[in-house]
């Protein structure tokens, strides 16, 4: 098995996608590195560097994160490789990450970070790297459309047609790196603003936030709310009739925020479309939607909660399995019983019904030690009449 394909997939549990160039463009889907069986020779052969759930390379069946990417097309800087990798680690490593494999992709190069087992609900925190570790390699050539957690990659050991050279690897450092370390390290005021989020609101630090902490707060609120637009069409079981332009807009605005590449967008909006039970037409969905993806970079619309409730009618019940789009009295019940759960121990019993079954065993324990209620009571410094009630229960 070739090693970067092992390094990357050894333990992968989704669908891995691999697709090739040859008269046309074709993709196929295995299950786990042990079902790909498929000639990974000869010219533009290329691989996902994350998983799915199932057979189509979508953003919505995102299940395993296994790598942060930059593709570096150095030659439209006019910078060889060798020049790129002399600046990377003489000036950018300690601002970046030493990356565990840089490749020769034929033209330019690969940057990959292989990471620990990372489920899809940590998108934005990737989602963020991503955009930091762009942000840092843009003036060498760095792809801003080549950011996206479905990307595919030429596979080291297979031919660049462009200018027939071999993808390999050209560097290799061996650690096993995880999200949140590489944000504690090179994005710290993260992990800041979240600290002073928990502080209560008369001292927390006032003042505009830092462009990483605004991106990773946006990502996060976009993620979880196309995943409960998702939900919510699954809950109706794919009857969005009357709902359906709406629906497709607000997914194709959520989404364009993890896309560098609309046209990619695009093809997740239309697939969600051909699921519901009566789809628009394709040039329907182009027009419902269109504004969807001009206003996404500037982030113009502002949807509150109340305003998707009812753009999309989601009722209480519907409410009860969505992860951000609830109303108030929602929230307040939420609250209310994350309140009230925490407030009771691991046996499902609050301080107060803790401490008096705890009363109640130390006064039968010291009773079958032969002490008299009144030693008991004043050992334990309870009133007699509660000690001469427990003991009378127990009889």
């Amino acid at each position: 098995m070739n090693n970067y394909i092992n390094t990357l997939h050894k333990d992968s549990e989704g669908y891995i996608t691999v697709a090739k160039m040859g008269s046309h463009w074709q993709q196929y889907y295995f299950e786990g590195i042990n079902d790909l069986s498929i000639n990974l020779k000869g010219k533009d052969v290329y691989i996902s560097q994350n998983t799915f759930n199932n057979k189509s390379r979508r953003l919505i069946h995102l299940k395993e994160l296994k790598a942060l990417y930059i593709d570096i097309d150095c030659y439209k800087m006019n910078l060889s490789k060798e020049a790129v990798k002399y600046f990377m680690e003489n000036d950018l490593y300690g601002q970046i990450p030493v990356p565990n494999m840089l490749i020769d992709s034929g033209r330019g190069l690969y940057y990959i970070i292989f990471l620990e087992n990372t489920i899809a609900e940590e998108l934005p925190k990737w989602q963020l790297v991503e955009k930091y570790l762009y942000e840092k390699l843009k003036d060498l050539g760095a792809d801003n459309k080549a950011l996206d957690a479905t990307r595919v990659l030429r596979v080291t050991g297979t031919v660049n047609s462009k200018n027939n050279s071999i993808v390999k690897v050209i560097d290799t450092y061996d650690y096993q790196y995880t999200l949140d370390e590489i944000i504690e390290n090179y994005i710290p005021e993260v992990n800041e603003d979240r600290k002073e989020k928990q502080k209560p609101k008369g001292v927390r630090k006032k003042g505009r936030k830092k462009k990483f902490v605004s991106l990773f707060n946006l990502y996060n609120l976009y993620y979880t709310r196309f995943m409960d637009i998702k939900k919510l069409v699954e809950i109706r079981n794919y009857e969005m009739t009357g709902y359906r332009e709406v629906t497709l807009f607000l997914l194709r605005y959520f989404m364009n925020v993890y896309h560098g590449d609309d046209d990619l967008v695009m093809e997740e909006i239309l697939e969600i479309n051909n699921s519901f039970t009566e789809p628009l037409e394709k040039d329907e969905v182009f027009k419902a939607t269109l504004s969807g993806a001009t206003r996404a970079t500037e982030n113009v619309y502002k949807y509150s909660n109340d305003k998707l409730i009812k753009l999309l009618d989601i009722t209480p019940l519907e409410q009860k399995q969505m992860a951000t789009i609830i109303s108030k009295s929602e929230k307040y019940y939420r609250n209310n019983k994350s309140r009230r759960d925490n407030r009771r121990n691991k046996e499902g019993l609050t301080k107060r019904e803790a401490d008096k079954l705890k009363n109640e065993e130390r006064i039968l324990e010291l009773k079958r030690k032969k002490y008299t209620l009144k030693q008991i009571s004043e050992k334990l410094n309870l009133s007699i009449d509660y000690v001469k009630k427990v003991s009378k229960r127990a009889n």
